[in-house]
């Protein structure tokens, strides 16, 4: 199996408050993967999408939070998140014959949000979902896919479980109907228990068959491998454990711009306490910023 590719079959939720997208650079190629919200500064996400099959490590990454397009202008003044570690399974390497361990959790300095996070599965939780039942995916895709509706909002795609493999780390799953292509490798796969409550199950790290950045179906099925999150919260315990960061609220900074005439002369000045200079009188004061 390819490393996923974006959801096609899949459905715009512009108002998600856990799946974040971001873009990075491995091996000088411009790239988009997925992942979802622990905490306000933990995601989890696929390893891949942070190192390839040679150790090369991605670089320049951009994030866009939760409900946020991919292609939102950056604003100069905001102080964006910045990565303080990224946590994979010693050793990962990910290659066509070793699907193991694709998983890995970035840590960044702020937080994105202080809310909307989804919560873990557990061990027993997933030993609940039964076979062939219902279960969802999310993911920003490589919205330029061949044959999928543009969207650079994060996509919701309906999967079935599949009970009988789960047993292990990495398994497949399978859509009649949709399929997971460029953009959503680590993208969230998601269950919902009896109460309601919709968890986190896995994350996405590649689809069968892909054509034009998606994965193609084999009699009428789509098949994708996924990887559970939870044999590998130990990595990010400590991590989780710790307090998160409070944003700071930077105070709001009001300027002015103030008139000031001197017989025929007339001056403007602006700045947060403006003043006249010796012998202008102001005439005028208005609030600019």
């Amino acid at each position: 199996m390819t490393p996923a590719s974006a959801s096609r079959g899949g459905t715009e939720v512009k108002s998600n408050t856990f799946s974040i997208g971001y873009t990075f650079s491995l091996g000088g190629i411009d790239q988009v993967c997925s992942g979802a919200l622990l905490s306000g500064t933990i995601l989890v996400t696929a390893a891949h999408c942070v190192m390839d099959s040679k150790g090369n490590k991605s670089s320049g990454y951009i994030f866009a939070p939760p409900g946020t397009a991919m292609d939102a202008p950056i604003n100069p003044s905001i102080s964006y998140p910045k990565i303080v570690k990224i946590y994979t399974v010693d050793g990962f390497v990910l290659t066509e014959s070793n699907a193991k361990d694709d998983i890995a959790f970035i840590q960044v300095d702020k937080p994105f949000t202080t809310k909307g996070f989804i919560r873990v599965a557990t061990a027993d939780e997933i030993a609940a979902i039964a076979d062939k039942s219902d279960i969802n995916g999310y993911g920003f895709g490589d919205v330029y896919e061949t044959g999928a509706l543009y969207s650079n909002y994060a996509r919701s795609y309906p999967l079935k479980w599949n009970g009988t493999s789960s047993s292990t780390n990495t398994f497949e799953i399978t859509s009649p109907n949709a399929t997971a292509c460029s953009g959503d490798s680590g993208g969230p796969i998601t269950a919902k228990l009896a109460s309601g409550e919709e968890v986190l199950v896995a994350v996405m790290s590649g689809a069968a068959g892909v054509v034009n950045h998606c994965g193609t179906a084999s009699n009428g099925i789509y098949t994708m491998r996924v990887t559970k999150v939870h044999p590998y919260m130990d990595l990010v315990a400590a991590a989780l454990a710790a307090p998160t960061p409070t944003p700071s609220v930077k105070p709001v900074v009001k300027k002015y711009k103030i008139t000031c005439v001197k017989g025929k002369v007339k001056k403007f000045i602006t700045g947060t306490a403006p003043k006249c200079p010796t012998g202008y009188k102001q005439t005028a004061k208005v609030l600019v910023k």
